[in-house]
């Protein structure tokens, strides 16, 4: 254990594409989620539009795989395919676009490695609800920049929603505290910096 080091992935503030919110059809006093990566099983996508379908709000799902195709059924099944949108096969720049225009970002994923698209929506300040798995607990600190709920728990997930609709004043907190945050932890200045100081110490 003593010989294994731990840098962690970067971020940065990129150009966008100019997206406005009326190219989505937006209602511009709804709530707009986002939730962005592979369609696959562990990333928790059928939960997460069960918990929200009932609900006065948009839900924008991007990413592609092998869940895309019945995904887009049980949306239109649903029938709530103007409130649920599937978005794939988009540049990065695209995706902080998206993300500057939503409200809330969520994770539900079952299982999860190092997910840099937390870093991508903190950064674009932009307030995180994740699940207790994997690198999640390592970039969120709950109440403090993000919401952590746990995985596979549909009422805290809809409760973490409601709270950040609700509350301004915490919504406000927890996306700008992630947003300092990655600006001190997560720069790739900082991911430079600590790569060279061990390959240097590695080397003597």
């Amino acid at each position: 254990q003593e010989k294994i080091h731990v840098i962690y992935n970067s971020v940065s503030e990129i150009g966008c594409f100019p997206i406005v919110q009326n190219e989505f059809k937006f209602n511009n006093e709804s709530t707009v989620l986002v939730t962005i990566g592979r369609l696959i099983p562990l990333k928790g996508l059928f939960e997460l539009i069960n918990v929200v379908k009932n609900l006065d709000i948009y839900l924008i799902i991007v990413g592609s795989g092998p869940l895309e195709e019945s995904i887009k059924k049980y949306i239109k099944d649903l029938k709530i395919a103007d409130r649920i949108i599937l978005i794939s096969n988009i540049e990065n720049s695209m995706v902080h676009s998206i993300l500057k225009l939503s409200d809330i970002f969520i994770l539900n994923s079952k299982g999860e490695n190092f997910p840099n698209v937390i870093l991508e929506a903190m950064i674009n300040k932009v307030p995180v609800i994740c699940t207790n798995v994997g690198g999640c607990i390592e970039i969120v600190e709950d109440q403090v920049t993000g919401i952590i709920i746990p995985s596979g728990d549909d009422q805290m997930l809809l409760n973490a929603i409601q709270l950040l609709r609700n509350d301004n004043y915490m919504a406000e907190k927890l996306k700008n505290n992630a947003y300092e945050k990655v600006m001190q932890s997560f720069t790739f200045d900082k991911m430079v910096t600590e790569t060279e100081s061990l390959l240097q110490k590695t080397i003597k």
